[in-house]
């Protein structure tokens, strides 16, 4: 495969998951953010929605995926983006989108306190404590995921 190939499927895999953000949320804006911006901005940016505007969507589509690296990577991300930029955003959770060549399903990965604060709309203090055990991954369907934002 030519040096293009794996860019043009990345990006046709992103085109792809904005269109069902799109048709699940309608007048949520959703675009791709330029190989530029990467380093302020998460693969995905939603505007419009008061949860899918918090989350660092970090997006993924292979043979092997690797979930764990690609979830450390968007935390590493978060955190340089908050450091770079003066906007003032509230604080961005990580989420990676993943799917393996040849399935069908297409999953959301995060860790256990990112979900309490999705489900909790970001109110830290109303979202349970869940101590060690926030950092344990939790994957589901992408479907799944899009409902729990709902």
């Amino acid at each position: 495969m030519n040096a293009q190939g794996p860019r043009r499927k990345g990006r046709a895999f992103e085109q792809r998951i904005a269109r069902l953000i799109r048709s699940r949320f309608p007048g949520v804006e959703v675009h791709r953010s330029s190989q530029a911006d990467r380093a302020y901005d998460a693969d995905l940016v939603c505007t419009g929605h008061p949860v899918l505007e918090r989350l660092w969507l970090e997006l993924t589509d292979g043979r092997a995926p690797n979930v764990k690296a690609k979830l450390e990577q968007a935390e590493r991300d978060v955190e340089l983006a908050c450091k770079l930029t003066t906007n003032p955003r509230p604080m961005r959770l990580p989420v990676v989108v993943h799917h393996r060549l040849g399935e069908r399903t297409t999953y959301a990965t995060m860790r256990l306190d990112t979900l309490m604060l999705i489900v909790y709309r970001g109110d830290a203090d109303e979202a349970p404590h869940t101590g060690d055990a926030g950092n344990a991954l939790v994957t589901m369907s992408l479907d799944d995921f899009l409902e729990v934002l709902r």
